[in-house]
C-alpha cells in the first residue's frame, strides 16, 4: 500500500487522495496524489521591495527628446559610478544608476495612483 503522511495539523485539511495505476514504474508503487486546502495563515507572502512599489512612465521614452535626456543621463551617471571588481557590488551599482535615470528622465508615480487609469 502507499499512504500520504501528513502531521495532526494538516491532517484535517486533506480533501482528496486519488491512486493513479496506469504509469509504468519499476517499483511495485503507484502514484498517489493529494488535495490539500491549507487555511489563509499558512500562506506565505513575499514582500514586495521598493522597485515594484514604482511604476515608471515607460510611455514617455517615444517622445524623442525625453529619450535623448534618458540616454544623456544614464551615460552621464555611468561615467562617474564607481567600477568595482566584485559582480554582486557591480550589479548593485548598475540597478542604481539605472533607477537614478529613470527618475530623472521619466518620473515616476506610486502604484496607488494607478487605480484610476
Amino acid at each position: 500500500m502507499d499512504y500520504i503522511l501528513t502531521n495532526k495539523k494538516l491532517s484535517p485539511f486533506v480533501n482528496d487522495t486519488k491512486v493513479f495505476r496506469g504509469y509504468n514504474v519499476t517499483t511495485d508503487h503507484y502514484l498517489l496524489i493529494s488535495k490539500i486546502c491549507l487555511p489563509k495563515k499558512w500562506y506565505t507572502f513575499t514582500k514586495r521591495s521598493r522597485w515594484q512599489d514604482k511604476i515608471f512612465w515607460v510611455y514617455l521614452l517615444k517622445d524623442p527628446s525625453i529619450k535623448l535626456l534618458y540616454q544623456g543621463r544614464l551615460e552621464q551617471n555611468l561615467m562617474h559610478s564607481p567600477c568595482s571588481l566584485n559582480t554582486d557590488v557591480e550589479l548593485q551599482t548598475l540597478k542604481n544608476t539605472l533607477q537614478q535615470a529613470v527618475n530623472e528622465a521619466l518620473g515616476k508615480r506610486k502604484r496607488e495612483d494607478t487605480k484610476s487609469i
